[in-house]
C-alpha cells in the first residue's frame, strides 16, 4: 500500500544518518581550538577563524587600544610605519619609519609620559629629582629614551626643572615643555607656551624649525652654522629633531649626514606642525627603544638604537653621561612583553 511518497530502505536511511553526522562533526571541528590557543583573524586579532594565515600590519593588533592617534600619517617615499618596543597596556606606543637617510619615530601621548633627565654636566647645578642614570625601579616602565638639545650657551635658551630655572628661560626660543601629567608641548616660549603651575620642566634649544605647519624659511638659507656648529664643518652632520602633530603625538627624527633643510622637511612630511632642533654631531643624537620582558627593567642589554649609524643606549644607564635627555615611560599599567 502506497502512502503517496517514496519510502527508502532502512539500510539507505542508516547511510544518510552516518554521512550527516560526519558532516556535522567536521564542521564543529573546524571551530575547535587547542588548549592555550586563540582563534585568529587575518589581522591577527582574537576573534573568528580565517582560512588565511595571520598577517602583520602597521596598526595596533588590539581593539582595546585607543582609536584616536593610533595610525601615524603616511609619509611619501617611506618604508612604512612599523611598531617597535614594549607594549603599553597591550598596545604599541612607538612606530618607526625611514625616509631616505632620515628615521622618524612616532610616539603615542595616550600611552606614554615624558620626563627630562639631567646629565652629569648639563645643565649643571643640581641635584635633580631625575638625573642620569635611570634607576632600575624607573627602568621597569621605561619604553624609550632620546637626546635633548645643545649644551648651555650653544642652545641660546634655558633649562627649568624641580621648580627652578638653572639656566634662565628666554622668550622666543623653541621649548619642549613637560607638564605634571607627563604630557609634552612644543612651542615658542612666551607666546605658544609659557610657565603655568603644572609645568615641571622646560628644555629650550634654538628657534622653531616648524611653526603652525610652516617651515621656518631660515632653515633653507645660509649660513647653516646659525643652526649649530657642525663637526668637522660643513652643512651635513648627525642631526636630530623633535616635533608634535596636530593630534598631539610626538615625533623624533634623526639621521647621519643630514642638512638642516633635509631633517626639517622630512619631519614636516610626517605631520609635524611644530618642531625644534635637538642635539647634533658625532655621538650626541640617539633614540633607543627597549624590549625588556614584562616585569624586568629596561637596560642597555635590551635597548636598540633606531637610527642606523647612531651610538647605543649605554648612556642612559651611566652616571658619567654628561648630556641631559628625555625618557618616555609607560602610563599605568606597566608595559607588557615586546611587540612581536
Amino acid at each position: 500500500m502506497r502512502d503517496g511518497g517514496h519510502r527508502g530502505s532502512p539500510w539507505a536511511l542508516g547511510i544518510a544518518l552516518v554521512v550527516g553526522l560526519a558532516l556535522i562533526l567536521a564542521a564543529c571541528s573546524n571551530d575547535m581550538v587547542a588548549p592555550g590557543r586563540t582563534l585568529t583573524t587575518v589581522s591577527g586579532r582574537p576573534g573568528t577563524r580565517s582560512s588565511r594565515p595571520p598577517t602583520t600590519t602597521t596598526s595596533v593588533a588590539s581593539d582595546s587600544c585607543p582609536t584616536v592617534q593610533r595610525v601615524p600619517q603616511q609619509v611619501a617615499g617611506s618604508t612604512g610605519w612599523v611598531p617597535i618596543g614594549r607594549l603599553v597596556s597591550g598596545c604599541s606606543a612607538l612606530y618607526v619609519t625611514h625616509v631616505g637617510a632620515v628615521s622618524i619615530v612616532w610616539m603615542d601621548p595616550r600611552l606614554l609620559s615624558f620626563t627630562l633627565y639631567s646629565g652629569s654636566l648639563i645643565p649643571g647645578g643640581g641635584p635633580y629629582i631625575h638625573t642620569a642614570p635611570v634607576s632600575e625601579v624607573d627602568a621597569l616602565n621605561l619604553v624609550a629614551a632620546f637626546n635633548s638639545g645643545f649644551k648651555d650657551g650653544d642652545s641660546h635658551g634655558g633649562y627649568f626643572a624641580d621648580g627652578r630655572a638653572e639656566i634662565p628661560l628666554v622668550d622666543g626660543i623653541a621649548s619642549a615643555v613637560i607638564h605634571a601629567d607627563g604630557k609634552m608641548q612644543i612651542g615658542t616660549w612666551g607666546s605658544e607656551v609659557s610657565m603655568t603651575p603644572d609645568v615641571v620642566s622646560v628644555r629650550q634649544n634654538m628657534t622653531l624649525l616648524i611653526d603652525n605647519g610652516v617651515i621656518n624659511p631660515a632653515t633653507s638659507s645660509e649660513p647653516y652654522s646659525s643652526w649649530g656648529i657642525t663637526w668637522p664643518g660643513g652643512a651635513t652632520t648627525n642631526r636630530s629633531a623633535l616635533g608634535v602633530t596636530a593630534e598631539g603625538a610626538e615625533l623624533f627624527a634623526g639621521g647621519v649626514g643630514l642638512t638642516v633643510p633635509q631633517i626639517t622637511q622630512t619631519i614636516a612630511s610626517a605631520g609635524a606642525v611644530r618642531a625644534m632642533e635637538l642635539d647634533e654631531n658625532d655621538i650626541y643624537p640617539n633614540f633607543t627603544f627597549f624590549t625588556a620582558a614584562s616585569g624586568t627593567p629596561a637596560s642597555a642589554l635590551n635597548g636598540t638604537e633606531v637610527v642606523p649609524g647612531f651610538s647605543g643606549s649605554e648612556r642612559y644607564f651611566a652616571a658619567s653621561w654628561n648630556r641631559d635627555f628625555f625618557a618616555a615611560f609607560a602610563r599605568p599599567p606597566a608595559p607588557h612583553a615586546q611587540h612581536k
